[in-house]
């Protein structure tokens, strides 16, 4: 037989073979069909290959431990409980979200206040500290935090740090030896290691969590990083969320903090610690530091009801998704969303247009400069369905826009870490507190507002001038749209 006719067939198993491992793709993933479509189109185009990636990725990840929420100290009352959004929210959310209960909310739209109030609380800090972020970086705010919770762990407070082991892939192995011989504990969450593909990869710690005391937790979108402030001239003005949380309810993020600490990696580093691994910050020390913040960007409101409920791959449920079409579907008459990513997937796409067919104004507010140009490319893909079915599309200009918002019927409101995408609903481990009643909620609209006046809607004509090979590079992206 000649070797022309041994390559021919050969060539015929692999593709043989690839095909069965396709079909087998397809039928797993039959039930999420946008991630189906991503695994098919890889396989397809890169035979073998793709499917040896697939088997090593998307395995089951491992579980945690089961969150035990703590008893609430006293029954909370929502309020407008003859509220349709009000009383299906409450029975999606049964079992899976922390009980209401009520507490003095400051929610910060400014880095730089945040964190100054997180050193002011880290500093006060008497017993203990948990803190987990999915990207610290070592620059003069992450030194300042490190700086802090040296000082607390040396006057002998408890104190575990966590932190993404692909967000924080940078953050120097050096500083983690000087807090561990300082006393305190640090993991990281899925580190990446040689032969990195593995089932964890894929699926990222994006939560931000900081609980003091038992009394005290911080939970959002923001991250460690001078970034943050809007002090990067590369990134310009950046506009995110973090919420400080005050009273027995801050005892729920730490029981997300629990569940996630237990499948985090112990950090294993050589014994002898370094000299100095601490570089003082710079003069002048502190420049993201400001004097006071300008009002619009800190609401503070005391007795406000409260919950959290986080997502993860290893749910059986996609809470956060599931959280989301019920604020859309049950919506009677206004959403305000604001969110870096879009990506939703057809569920709360047909949510969101049916609910501008309902006669509600929805209103999304994306960032015209996105800071991950694939993700935004796959964004705009879905531009024209949405203006098309009467959402009122808005795009901020001024920087980053990095927050994630939602206010439905000037009652119900969702501040957290996850994005609109289907990254954040299926593969990243979460975390949203969503609070009940109108003052916070009038707050967060009142912000809404201000940021409209800094953005630009998206007309339908814009979007019919759009060059066709650019619209060939959206679609192109958003095929990888639930990998990104």
């Amino acid at each position: 037989m000649s070797l022309a006719l041994w390559i021919c067939l050969a060539v015929v198993a692999v593709l043989v073979l690839n095909a069965v491992g396709v079909l087998m793709v397809a039928v797993r993933e039959a039930q999420t069909p946008a991630f189906a479509l991503t695994w098919l189109v890889a396989c397809i185009a890169l035979p073998v290959v793709g499917l040896w990636v697939y088997r090593r990725v998307a395995r089951r990840v491992p579980p945690r431990r089961p969150i035990h929420w703590h008893a609430p100290t006293s029954g909370a009352s929502v309020g407008g409980e003859g509220s349709p959004l009000v009383s299906n929210l409450s029975k999606c959310l049964r079992g899976v979200a922390s009980p209401i209960e009520r507490a003095d909310v400051t929610v910060y739209f400014d880095g730089s206040a945040f964190y100054q109030q997180l050193l002011t609380d880290i500093q006060s800090a008497r017993t203990t500290i948990d803190m987990e972020f999915y990207i610290f970086r070592w620059d003069e705010v992450g030194q300042a935090v490190v700086a802090a919770l040296l000082e607390r762990a040396a006057a002998g407070v408890h104190i575990r740090f966590l932190r993404d082991g692909f967000g924080s892939l940078t953050f120097p192995p050096a500083v983690i030896a000087q807090m561990q011989a300082a006393g305190i504990e640090t993991r990281a969450f899925f580190p990446l290691r040689a032969g990195f593909l593995n089932p964890t990869l894929n699926h990222r710690d994006h939560c931000k969590i900081v609980h003091i005391d038992t009394a005290t937790a911080y939970v959002g979108g923001m991250n460690v990083g001078l970034e943050y402030t809007g002090q990067k001239p590369q990134n310009g003005p950046w506009h995110d969320a973090q919420v400080r949380i005050l009273g027995p309810a801050a005892r729920q993020a730490q029981a997300i903090f629990e569940s996630d600490w237990s499948v985090s990696t112990p950090d294993v580093l050589p014994r002898q610690a370094p000299q100095s691994a601490l570089a003082p910050p710079t003069a002048p020390p502190f420049p993201w530091r400001v004097q006071a913040a300008p009002k619009e960007t800190v609401f503070r409101h005391a007795d406000v009801p409260v919950q959290f409920f986080d997502s993860g791959p290893d749910h059986k449920r996609a809470i956060v998704r599931e959280t989301y079409f019920v604020c859309l579907t049950q919506a009677e008459h206004t959403v305000d969303l604001m969110t870096p990513y879009f990506a939703p997937g057809e569920d709360l796409m047909m949510a969101l247009k049916t609910a501008a067919a309902r006669g509600v104004r929805v209103r999304l507010l994306l960032p015209e400069k996105v800071d991950h140009r694939l993700i935004g490319y796959a964004c705009q893909t879905y531009f024209r369905d949405l203006v098309d079915a009467g959402v009122e599309l808005y795009l901020w200009r001024p920087g980053v826009l990095h927050a994630k918002v939602a206010v439905v019927d000037g009652c119900v409101s969702v501040i957290g870490a996850a994005n609109f995408d289907l990254r954040s609903f299926h593969l990243n481990y979460e975390l949203c507190m969503i609070s009940y009643g109108q003052p916070l909620a009038a707050s967060l609209s009142q912000r809404f507002e201000l940021d409209l006046a800094s953005a630009r809607p998206v007309t339908r004509s814009e979007l019919d001038r759009i060059p066709w090979r650019r619209q060939v590079l959206h679609q192109s992206a958003r095929l990888l749209a639930p990998l990104l």
